[in-house]
């Protein structure tokens, strides 16, 4: 499988050996570039938390939220296509969706705000952010 070309906020659905137990995690990429994302959780009692509605993310059971209060998952390209190849579901391989571009300015200040990013990583961010926004 080759790696999709990614683009920022889109969403993949990896096995995610980061968490404990390891379990498939809707991943948001937040930097397309250095192969940054953040977890979609379905609960979301973190601060920093944005809320995704199901009504405006088809690929999303339920609504959900992106952790933009912190970890940050960061992986190459080989462990990227790895942990997408370990997906059973075809469907769910590559690119699942996007997040609605609207939700930008929010998903900027949360990670703005963020005391679990360093600055390197929020100036980063942002920056793509707001390419997207100039584009």
């Amino acid at each position: 499988m080759s790696l999709p070309a990614l683009a920022l906020l889109d969403v993949v659905w990896p096995r995610d050996a980061l968490t404990y137990p390891p379990t498939w995690k809707m991943w948001a990429c937040v930097s397309p570039r250095r192969l940054w994302f953040l977890r979609i959780n379905t609960e979301g009692g973190a601060p920093g938390s944005v809320r995704l509605a199901r009504a405006d993310h088809p690929f999303l059971a339920h609504d959900s939220y992106l952790g933009c209060h912190g970890d940050l998952i960061e992986v190459d390209e080989e462990t990227l296509r790895s942990a997408l190849v370990a997906q059973a579901r075809a469907d769910r391989r590559g690119i699942i969706g996007k997040i609605n571009p609207a939700l930008r300015p929010t998903i900027r200040e949360a990670i703005a705000q963020s005391s679990r990013l360093s600055g390197r990583q929020i100036a980063a961010i942002i920056a793509e952010l707001d390419a997207a926004d100039a584009a």
